[in-house]
C-alpha cells in the first residue's frame, strides 16, 4: 500500500514539473515552438496534463490545435479524463 502511495506521489510530482516546464516553453509567439511544447508535455501521463492540453484545442493556430489533438491522443493512462 505504501508503495502505491509513493508511486502516485512521484507521478504527481512529474506532472507538476512537466506543467511548470511547459508554462515557460509555451509563452513564445512561434506556433511551431508551442506545438513542440505540447508534444513534450504529452510524454507525461496525467489527468492534469490532459486537462492542460485540452485548453489548446480551441483558440490558437491550426498547427497548435493539431498538435494539441495529437498530444491528447497520447494520454492513454487515464482514459476517463481524455
Amino acid at each position: 500500500m505504501i508503495g502505491i502511495v509513493c508511486a502516485l506521489a512521484i507521478l504527481l510530482d512529474d506532472a507538476d514539473a512537466a506543467l511548470e516546464k511547459f508554462k515557460g516553453d509555451v509563452k513564445g509567439k512561434d506556433a511551431a515552438v508551442r506545438a513542440a511544447a505540447l508534444g513534450e508535455l504529452a510524454k507525461t501521463q496525467s489527468p492534469k496534463v490532459a486537462s492542460k492540453i485540452n485548453t489548446f484545442l480551441l483558440g490558437d493556430t491550426t498547427e497548435v490545435r493539431v498538435a494539441a489533438a495529437g498530444a491528447l491522443a497520447l494520454q492513454t493512462e487515464d482514459l476517463k479524463h481524455v
